[in-house]
C-alpha cells in the first residue's frame, strides 16, 4: 500500500512536471503570436498613417492649385481692366494731342 501511493504521488508529480512543461510551451507559443501580432499591427498602423499624409498631401496641393487657378483668374481680370483703361487713356491722349495741333 506505501508503496502504491508513492507510486501514485511519482505519477501525480510526473503529470504536474508535464503540465508545468506545457505550460510554459504555450507560454512561449502565446508571447511569440502576441509579439507577431503586435508587429503586424505596428506595420499596419505605420501604413494607414502614411496612406493618411499622403492624402493630406495631395488635398493640400488640389487647394494650392485651386487658389493658384483663382488668382490666376483675378489677375487676369485686373490686367483686362487696366488693358481698357489704357485705351481709354491712350484715347484721351491722342484727342489731346489732335486738339493741340488744331
Amino acid at each position: 500500500m506505501v508503496d502504491e501511493t508513492i507510486r501514485s504521488i511519482k505519477e501525480a508529480e510526473q503529470q504536474a512536471e508535464e503540465i508545468l512543461v506545457k505550460a510554459q510551451e504555450q507560454k512561449e507559443q502565446i508571447l511569440k503570436d502576441a509579439s507577431l501580432q503586435a508587429k503586424q499591427i505596428h506595420e499596419e498602423l505605420i501604413e494607414e498613417a502614411k496612406r493618411t499624409a499622403g492624402g493630406l498631401d495631395e488635398k493640400a496641393r488640389e487647394e494650392a492649385k485651386n487658389q493658384e487657378d483663382k488668382e490666376a483668374e483675378k489677375l487676369k481680370d485686373v490686367i483686362e481692366e487696366l488693358k481698357v483703361s489704357a485705351r481709354e487713356k491712350n484715347g484721351a491722349a491722342v484727342q489731346l494731342v489732335l486738339s493741340e495741333l488744331i
